[in-house]
């Protein structure tokens, strides 16, 4: 399939009036439903009010189920991680929630939400994670639409918006991902391509852009697709994932989502997190300057942080081969004392990892290293004796890691968004910093101007609600 031009959207079957949301919500009502996203990296919540917890203890699951929440995150980080770990996590963390339901009378529905540039552990989390449910009978939903940041399934192939073309994302870097790569173009290939051929891509079936508006006996085909069964869900704007779920709800047949973002809120009126001014991002009173880590190693990412640079501010630089080959300990000591420094000084400073990837020999070698480098920023972070008068991790494993075991956050909430696809949390007591503004900066949102447009934001008196 060839690039597309973004105009390429305007030319599906018009999408049907009506609100959908508002079906879906009593749908949802009647079966007293909760929606549990279990997400392998910490940059898919992105709602309002929406909880994140950071363990998955049957206790963690019920305090939110009792706290008559609708939806919450349950962040594994399991992106990260080798494909064994994964496996175990899911499958821990499907019998917790199991258990935590059975103990109230509200019903699961269960998303194992992953990257929308297709990368990832699978199909072996959601196997894991069904396991854990005691879903025998399930069927399997591939729904990678991001439709926020650009990202669009059409004809079974997804599609990463740039500029004003839709590139393939088999194309991209993001599928040279020395982990999780894949060289499939269309979905069902994908999918036989990442199950190592156990799924056929003849047995997956998928639901095109034109069946979801013209309803096309969606409820009907769902109920018919065989038990075991993998498809594909097209989706080119929220309502053609609102259209899915309202189907699959009247369907009323086991399915475990494997998604992108955007189905999230498909599934009730999970509004977007609004756009949040400066002055209701960092406090004026803040005696620090602000702190910014870059992690990401996707050639977005580097880009970004580029134009970053040329911004003039301060900036301190990991080289990550030294720091693998000596002295992890002193080394960040070295390098905490230098950024405190700054930041007393009332200087804002972004510490980056040098830009040339070193990778392992295999898929395990290069998550360990980057693993290795995730815990040295972490480190840098629980070195710092002053708080930061805001905090942005650039990259999944690099947010993740910083918030969980630099912040020690247990829970938060998602307080707003400082441009599309990067939410501010609202931290807890149990944080090193509380209060402290957190964002994650996802390595594969954004244009190559986002993260400086970001930073000058933050450091002018106006704030821009949106990003271009």
């Amino acid at each position: 399939m060839s690039v597309l031009p973004l105009k390429i959207l305007e030319q599906f079957a018009p999408q049907p009036e009506g609100d959908f949301s508002a079906e879906i919500a009593h749908l949802l009502q009647q079966k007293n439903a909760v929606v549990v996203v279990v997400d392998d990296d910490p940059t898919g919540a992105q709602y309002a009010g929406v909880p994140l917890i950071t363990e998955w203890s049957r206790q963690s699951i019920l305090n939110e189920l009792q706290n008559d929440t609708k939806l919450f995150f349950i962040l594994t980080n399991s992106r990260s991680l080798p494909v064994e770990e994964a496996i175990a996590i899911n499958l821990e963390a499907g019998k917790n929630i199991r258990e935590a339901f059975a103990q109230t009378n509200k019903h699961p529905i269960t998303i194992s939400r992953s990257d929308s540039t297709l990368r990832g552990h699978h199909p072996h989390e959601v196997e894991a994670l069904a396991e854990g449910l005691q879903m025998n009978d399930f069927k399997t939903a591939i729904i990678p639409a991001y439709i926020e940041a650009g990202r669009f399934t059409i004809a079974d192939v997804q599609y990463v918006q740039e500029d004003e073309q839709l590139i393939p994302a088999h194309q991209t870097p993001f599928a040279n991902d020395k982990a999780f790569g894949y060289k499939a173009e269309n979905l069902k290939q994908w999918v036989s391509e990442k199950s190592s051929g156990k799924i056929p891509s003849e047995s997956v079936e998928s639901f095109s852009i034109n069946d979801l508006r013209s309803n096309n006996n969606l409820s009907a085909k769902l109920k018919g697709l065989p038990t075991g069964s993998t498809f594909i869900v097209n989706a080119a704007s929220p309502v053609d994932l609102q259209l899915f779920v309202r189907a699959w709800l009247q369907a009323d047949v086991p399915v475990v989502f494997r998604s992108g973002p955007s189905l999230v809120a498909a599934f009730g009126s999970f509004d977007a997190a609004p756009m949040l001014p400066a002055n209701q991002v960092v406090s004026a009173n803040a005696k620090y300057g602000g702190l910014i880590i870059v992690g990401s190693y996707v050639p977005q990412s580097s880009r970004q942080l580029q134009k970053l640079l040329q911004t003039g501010i301060q900036s301190i630089e990991i080289n990550v081969n030294d720091m693998l080959s000596k002295s992890a300990s002193e080394q960040v000591e070295l390098y905490a004392q230098k950024i405190e420094h700054l930041l007393r000084q009332q200087k804002d400073v972004v510490v980056y990892t040098s830009r040339l990837l070193v990778h392992g020999s295999n898929a395990g070698e290069s998550l360990l290293i980057g693993n290795q480098v995730s815990a040295f920023l972490v480190q840098l972070v629980r070195q710092l004796s002053v708080q930061p008068k805001y905090l942005i991790a650039k990259g999944g494993i690099t947010s993740h890691d910083i918030a969980v075991k630099g912040l020690g956050i247990k829970r938060a909430v998602v307080k707003g968004r400082v441009a599309k696809g990067i939410p501010v949390w609202q931290t807890g007591s149990e944080c090193l910093f509380p209060q402290m503004p957190y964002m994650v900066f996802p390595g594969n949102v954004g244009d190559d101007n986002s993260l400086a447009a970001l930073y000058e934001n933050l450091s002018s008196a106006e704030f821009e609600n949106q990003l271009h």
